[in-house]
């Protein structure tokens, strides 16, 4: 009986080192396996004589093999919970029953929003994420009356490019009444950036308070087609052009690896020409933006950024302060971010200027 119950031993042990590497299936198979051969050691262990009890003096001649076994039992537990935190933490794959117990679970409008949005994020972690999944996610958004649910299950499905997205996804960035939905919406649209429809509504946004900043981004992040490149050219050049259209055009050139000098030397002259200090400081933002990197092409933008520094504004001085860091090597540039450091009448001059000249590029 011993030999029998070893042999069953050995199985059981070799199971548990193979089941570290399967998946969950596989270890709940151990789980039961194991439930399997407790059941087998019961029934081969010797019964009591008849008619007499069982006594501290005739112990059973296994009790070795069944303490083992006793931790063998509590080894595949703690291997059954450690599956279960990897799953539920997208670590591994669901196993089958899984994934169906949490769709039924995220489609089921009686399961208090919380529960539902864990389930729905936990088949996202773990790639179970169907055709019929996303149209039921988009369904519970749109019919949700609560903006904080609409704004999580977005959330849940960000990344995720599927064509049955695109349009509910333009209808809440543009519709929604809430703020923060309509930001996660064009967030998730900048992956749709490279349809033409969808650029067209990031264009119109980005003069958007809520949502401009992040339409912007997704046209710098567009394709770099050689019909784009064309496109924005166009954008940036149109002397009919909204001035933030055109600066967002010439960012989005920049990032392409292109070299719009004349459109930068034009915006040059416009910030040392302009009547309207709103504008000049927009221009000398953007200069900052294309002098991260100094090159012999930036600088066309020196001249501009020297006379913003005299600039009756402060709204002016502050962005050309911060921008002449990268050519504060030149001993005039010094000169006057040392003079603006010192005289300035604003604070937050003084210290772009001085910040300026301690980080020299």
């Amino acid at each position: 009986m011993r030999k029998v119950t070893n042999w069953l031993l050995v199985g059981a042990v070799l199971a548990l080192v193979g089941s570290i590497a399967v998946q969950h299936q596989s270890t709940r198979r151990l789980e039961s396996d194991v439930a399997a051969l407790r059941q087998q050691l019961v029934l081969l262990e010797p019964a009591a004589p008849q008619g007499e009890p069982r006594t501290e003096q005739l112990p059973s001649p296994d009790a070795a093999v069944l303490q083992r076994l006793g931790a063998l039992e509590q080894t595949v537990a703690q291997l059954v919970r450690n599956s279960e935190y990897l799953m539920e933490r997208g670590q591994l794959p669901l196993a089958t029953n899984k994934v169906s117990d949490l769709f039924a679970k995220f489609t089921d409008a009686t399961v208090p929003d919380r529960d539902r949005l864990q389930a729905l994020r936990l088949l996202r972690r773990s790639g179970g994420i169907t055709e019929e999944a996303l149209s039921q996610a988009i369904n519970w958004a749109q019919n949700s009356t609560n903006a904080n649910t609409r704004d999580e299950v977005l959330s849940a499905l960000e990344g995720l490019t599927n064509s049955v997205l695109r349009d509910p996804l333009l209808a809440f960035a543009l519709n929604d009444p809430n703020p923060s939905v309509r930001e996660q919406a064009v967030d998730s649209l900048r992956r749709f950036v490279s349809d033409p429809l969808i650029e067209a509504q990031l264009w119109k946004l980005i003069g958007d308070p809520d949502v401009g900043r992040t339409a912007i981004q997704g046209i710098l992040d567009g394709p770099k087609t050689p019909a784009r490149i064309t496109e924005l050219q166009e954008r940036a050049s149109n002397p009919n052009g909204s001035l933030e259209e055109r600066i967002v055009a010439w960012r989005a050139l920049r990032a392409s690896d292109q070299d719009p000098s004349e459109v930068s030397a034009t915006f040059a002259q416009l910030a040392q020409s302009s009547q309207d200090p709103f504008e000049r400081a927009r221009l000398i933002k953007a200069f900052d933006d294309g002098v991260n990197r100094p090159t012999s092409r930036d600088a066309v933008f020196l001249p501009a950024l020297l006379q913003g520094l005299q600039d009756p504004s402060p709204l002016v001085r502050e962005p050309s302060a911060k921008a002449l860091r990268d050519f504060s090597a030149y001993p005039d540039v010094q000169k006057l971010l040392g003079l603006a450091a010192e005289n300035d009448t604003d604070s937050g001059v003084r210290k772009e200027a001085t910040s300026a000249l301690l980080n020299r590029r």
